[in-house]
């Protein structure tokens, strides 16, 4: 019975590491989709910002001088609900516009300026945050500035874990499900065992209680017994072999035996018919 028990902890084991990797999995699949659609969602945010930024950048308006971008940036992140956060700094990396206000007059940090040979944006992620930033140019094609918007990774993980909530109860639910079936069944074939060993025992205790008042063992004991009927089985075939082979030699003994008799009347026969003409 304690193997039994340790074979469906074993299972359940399996069934409880299978959930887990496909949890995990599932989590890093969904992470990184999660990941894809926020650095998405900042190159739509700076792409609105970079367009009339650049155009009147072409024109000769240094970006510190577009007031109205401030105005521009703020009604963005309140788009999306303050989930991200955009930033327009000066060509030396200063914000002089930005959603989050206590960053005015700030230099950025350098993490977020990696790309900006980059024409086509750049994206710079970290542990903490996802970054996308573009460069802005004026009308002689030199960088006059450069325009960011910024997300934090926790809201990532925030919305992956919300949208894992319904697997992990199934996941969970599933287990404890299998759980319950394994002891289940590991109690029903504990106890089917626990019967034949009972009626072996009492088998047992009757050939003993037979053997030793000098009787001989019950058919139907012996045949309770686990492997004691393929044991009779193979017997009675041996003894029917031996047997099939003994009768042809017992049929050549009767012959010799007839042959010897017959002898013996006719060597009789011939010693008596002298006797019989003397006389």
């Amino acid at each position: 019975m304690r193997g039994l028990g340790r074979l469906a902890l074993t299972v359940w084991l399996c069934a409880a590491i299978v959930q887990v990797l496909a949890l995990a999995t599932f989590f890093a699949t969904l992470e990184n989709v999660k990941t894809r659609l926020a650095v998405e969602q900042l190159r739509t945010l700076v792409n609105r910002v970079e367009g009339p930024a650049a155009a009147r950048a072409a024109l000769g308006y240094p970006l510190e001088y577009q007031a109205d971008l401030q105005a521009l940036v703020e009604s963005l992140s309140l788009a999306v609900k303050r989930s991200a956060d955009i930033y327009i700094t000066d060509a030396q990396g200063v914000v002089v516009f930005a959603s989050e206000h206590e960053r005015i007059g700030e230099p950025v940090p350098g993490a977020w300026l990696q790309g900006t040979d980059s024409s086509d944006g750049w994206v710079a992620a970290t542990a903490m945050e996802n970054v996308f930033g573009a460069r802005v140019v004026n009308a002689f094609g030199e960088r006059s500035g450069t325009i960011v918007a910024r997300a934090l990774r926790r809201d990532v993980i925030v919305d992956v874990i919300s949208a894992m909530r319904t697997p992990a109860i199934v996941a969970g639910l599933s287990l404890g499900l299998a759980g319950v079936l394994a002891v289940a069944g590991t109690a029903l074939a504990a106890r089917a065992a626990a019967r034949r060993y009972e009626a072996g025992a009492e088998a047992l205790d009757r050939l003993a209680a037979a053997v030793s008042a000098g009787k001989a063992p019950d058919a139907e004991d012996l045949a309770a017994l686990p492997g004691v009927g393929d044991v009779l089985a193979r017997v009675a075939a041996v003894e029917e072999e031996a047997r099939r082979l003994d009768r042809p030699l017992r049929d050549a003994a009767a012959s010799a035996s007839a042959a010897s008799a017959a002898s013996a009347s006719a060597s009789a026969a011939r010693s008596s018919r002298p006797a019989g003409r003397a006389a």
